[in-house]
């Protein structure tokens, strides 16, 4: 996959606006996107870095339990986002399998858990020291190499 560079780093502000918890931020880059085509390209991201970080930290698939641990835990800690571990778990097991978030989920969730999801993960998932941003690094070398 090519990664668009105008796109991504509105994508990492994206990111950046989940981990440090602010919806604000996070709908500012939304809308900094712009284009529907770079909101498409930024949505195709974000999907293949959250299929990135779980199949890294579980060495393969996850399971539907380690994906329902996840949904749990992140509805949990990340209660500020307002979703629900069911909307979260649909998500993480979407992207997994490969299948499309609508019809799945109501589109405004869709996007929001595709733009939120993924930078809960890195900076979740992280080997510690790492920063959650040079886990993004690793995580977008290995989806430009395919």
């Amino acid at each position: 996959m090519k990664i668009d560079g105008q796109v991504e780093p509105i994508l990492r502000k994206l990111f950046a606006g989940a981990v440090r918890r602010d919806p604000e931020q996070i709908t500012t880059q939304i809308q900094a996107l712009g284009s529907d085509d770079a909101v498409r390209k930024a949505v195709e991201l974000a999907i293949a870095v959250t299929g990135y970080v779980l199949l890294d930290v579980h060495g393969g698939k996850p399971t539907d339990e380690q994906l329902r641990v996840i949904a749990d835990d992140m509805a949990r800690i990340e209660e500020w986002a307002g979703f629900s571990a069911e909307e979260i778990g649909t998500f993480l097991s979407r992207v997994v399998a490969g299948e499309p978030l609508a019809g799945a989920l109501p589109q405004d969730t869709a996007t929001m858990l595709t733009f939120i999801v993924p930078g809960v993960l890195l900076s979740g998932f992280r080997t510690k020291p790492e920063n959650w941003w040079d886990y993004l690094d690793r995580a977008e070398a290995a989806i430009e190499r395919g």
